[in-house]
């Protein structure tokens, strides 16, 4: 590896480590949300398409712990029936920084 690569890696490391781990997750999911190409979405965030991959490959990593989703069918429903409660938002089970994340859908009360 040249001296050159090495350097890179380090600016990309760099650059990575000093961004909040918030600012990494929504990054991360927007772009999962949104299925968009790594390179624009590289772009729309001022990162290089090395540095954004390796953003969503930490935040990836961490999800299991930091980011839940209900797990249990009641609990589910339970998020379902609040979010319809509090903005007639119908067949809702979270939101993150208004970007919609596609899953499927849950059976609930209203089919």
């Amino acid at each position: 590896m040249d001296i050159r690569a090495v350097e890179e890696v380090e600016q990309i490391n760099n650059l990575i480590s000093q961004m909040t781990s918030a600012r990494n997750i929504l990054i991360a999911l927007r772009y999962w949300g949104r299925n968009q190409m790594q390179d624009d979405a590289a772009d729309i965030h001022g990162l290089t398409q090395q540095s954004f991959s390796t953003v969503c490959h930490r935040v990836a990593r961490a999800r299991l712990e930091y980011i839940k989703m209900p797990k249990s069918l009641n609990d589910q429903l339970k998020h379902i029936e609040l979010f319809e409660a509090i903005a007639d938002f119908k067949n809702v089970v979270g939101a993150i920084d208004c970007t919609h994340i596609r899953r499927s859908k849950v059976q609930g009360p209203s089919g």
